[in-house]
């Protein structure tokens, strides 16, 4: 449990970051501009950090117990490949994305605005299952990524459905949640 704590809190520091820059950009320019630099040499370590989960998790389930440093260890070299499985995964979302957006703010017939986007929701849903698990067979297995995917969801797409549904729409609930708790607490996010 300990581990994933630190690699959590490994992983939020970009946000961290960010949220300060935010903050500090209307007092101090060049103080904000040093924090922007350090965002992005910090995003290199957020990528190790999430890919540290899944072999983590891999560790775990095989009965080892690795501590932070190897897990952390364990990344060394898989930040490239995590942010290049993550932008092509954004830019295959990013299609679907974009139709939706436009039938949301262009139609102004409601029923007709809920068909296209139900009709766009489609190829959404069926991207984003069916290269879901491009990142943990990358990580996990040596010849990974959006094709090893592709065949990892074959025969099971509804059961990867659900399960996806199912966990990012916790999630985003969750997140939505704290980011409205904290909104009113902050003032400046």
């Amino acid at each position: 449990f300990r581990q994933f704590i630190s690699l959590s809190l490994i992983a939020i520091l970009t946000s961290l970051s960010m949220a300060a820059a935010k903050a500090i950009f209307p007092i101090l320019a060049p103080i904000a501009v040093l924090t922007v630099i350090l965002s992005v040499f910090l995003l290199y370590f957020t990528f190790r950090a999430n890919a540290g989960f899944f072999l983590l998790t891999q560790s775990i389930l095989l009965g080892e117990l690795p501590t932070v440093r190897e897990a952390f260890h364990q990344t060394k070299g898989y930040a490239g490949a995590y942010f290049s499985i993550s932008f092509l995964y954004g830019l295959i979302l990013v299609i679907p994305s974009i139709g939706l957006a436009a039938a949301y703010g262009l139609i102004s017939n409601s029923w007709i605005k809920f068909g296209v986007i139900g009709l766009l929701l489609i190829p959404f849903l069926f991207l984003a299952t069916r290269y879901s698990l491009a990142i943990p067979s990358m990580l996990l297995a040596e010849s990974g990524g959006l094709k090893s995917s592709k065949l990892l969801v074959k025969g099971d797409f509804w059961q990867v459905l659900l399960i996806n549904l199912i966990f990012q729409g916790g999630f985003l609930g969750i997140s939505r949640a704290l980011v409205s708790a904290t909104e009113g607490l902050t003032g400046f996010w």
